[in-house]
């Protein structure tokens, strides 16, 4: 990538680094209560961030729900977890694992999961789902294409108030309503969700983008305080020392 000098520009560079959090120029500015989303939830939706930006929502979110089902079918406790997070495949004992990559086979979803969740498996040491490949030996080329998809998903997530992190959302929410752990009381008003997708500058689109990120907030970041963030910090630790540039702190 050059810039407009002519000199090559690092993947990362006009980003700012506070603590360990990446700042896309765009959020410079981002408010000290998104905080906890940034530097807590987006390692944790990062995976379908990268699925719908190369195949799309409508598709991405068929193959994240089957991805999510397949983990919930594998895993035995009965201690509930809902997969949308990435940290929770970290659950799973080693039999589960084989057990998960085996249905993904048998759905035919191993070998498009895998390489649409390359970056998080190559460019991490403790992926949450680094059971899914091997790490493998990549072209220069190969390495910056990459790095180039994850630095754009991780750009798209990063307000989460705009549809990529929405939708994102949308499917943290909408796990535990297909687990049976949501339900609407009768005559609620409930928001049409697919206008998220189909018509996301809509009054009716605004309006299910505040029920999704108020329910998962609501739901999640409380649960972090007693939530493991070691992937997350682990992540922003190394999508740091992905690019070796200058940042602000």
């Amino acid at each position: 990538m050059r810039n407009k000098s002519g000199k090559n520009k690092k993947i990362l560079e006009d980003h700012k680094k506070v603590g360990k959090k990446l700042i896309p120029p765009m959020m410079y500015s981002v408010p000290l209560q998104e905080t906890n989303y940034i530097e807590e939830l987006l390692p944790e939706i990062i995976w379908m961030g990268l699925i719908h930006d190369e195949l799309g929502y409508h598709k991405g979110i068929d193959i994240i729900r089957a991805f999510i089902k397949s983990a919930s079918d594998s895993y035995t406790s009965e201690n509930y977890i809902n997969f949308s997070l990435a940290s929770n495949l970290r659950k799973l004992a080693d039999h589960e694992k084989e057990k998960f990559v085996q249905k993904l086979i048998k759905n035919e979803l191993y070998l498009d999961v895998s390489e649409l969740l390359a970056p998080l498996v190559y460019f991490y040491d403790d992926s949450p789902f680094s059971f899914l490949n091997k790490k493998v030996d990549l072209s220069i080329s190969e390495e910056k294409e990459l790095l180039e998809k994850l630095k754009t998903s991780i750009d798209r997530l990063f307000d989460r108030y705009d549809t990529p992190s929405v939708v994102a959302q949308l499917n943290v929410f909408y796990t535990r309503v297909l687990d049976g752990k949501i339900s609407f009381p009768m005559g609620m008003d409930i928001p049409d969700f697919n206008a998220l997708i189909d018509d996301p500058h809509s009054d009716e689109a605004n309006k299910a983008a505040g029920f999704v990120r108020n329910s998962v907030k609501s739901e999640y970041m409380f649960e972090f305080t007693k939530h493991d963030s070691s992937w997350a910090t682990s992540f922003w630790n190394q999508s740091y020392k992905l690019d070796k540039c200058e940042f602000e702190r």
